[in-house]
């Protein structure tokens, strides 16, 4: 579990870092522009451990299945870990996903319109590259 964190850490630092750096040394020249992708990488790396732990709560929950169908003896103990682990990952899940919607709320959107504008789009560069012939020029 460790080694997830520590993988996930290394490649948001090694996303985010030199943008904050070139944010910072350009700021002492006034000319620094906001880091980009910040949320967008952020939203990756806490997605990436809900689905880690999910994984590993489910291989903690197998185990004590297993040794029930193998007739061995089962304690309720055995389920515990991976009911905390189970239940901690839904509740983090539902808290990420309340907090992200309160941040585009701030910026008045919506998942919905944030969809809806990422479908149109999808749509417009599919019909515009519908519209052009073998060599990539307009069809009139």
């Amino acid at each position: 579990m460790h080694d997830e964190f520590v993988l996930v850490a290394t490649v948001v630092y090694l996303t985010i870092g030199p943008q904050f750096l070139a944010y910072l040394l350009s700021g002492l020249s006034g000319s620094a522009a906001t880091p980009i992708f910040v949320r967008q990488i952020s939203t990756i790396a806490v997605w990436s451990i809900i689905k880690f732990l999910a994984g590993l709560s489910g291989i903690l929950l197998a185990h004590p299945f297993a040794r029930l169908l193998l007739r061995k003896q089962v304690f309720s103990s055995d389920f515990y870990q991976g009911m905390i682990i189970i239940s901690a990952v839904f509740v983090s899940a539902v808290m990420y996903h309340i907090y992200s919607e309160s941040q585009l709320r701030k910026l008045n959107l919506s998942s919905f319109q944030v969809f809806v504008s990422l479908s149109a789009l999808r749509c417009f560069t599919k019909s515009i590259n519908s519209s052009r012939d073998i060599h990539g020029n307009l069809k009139y």
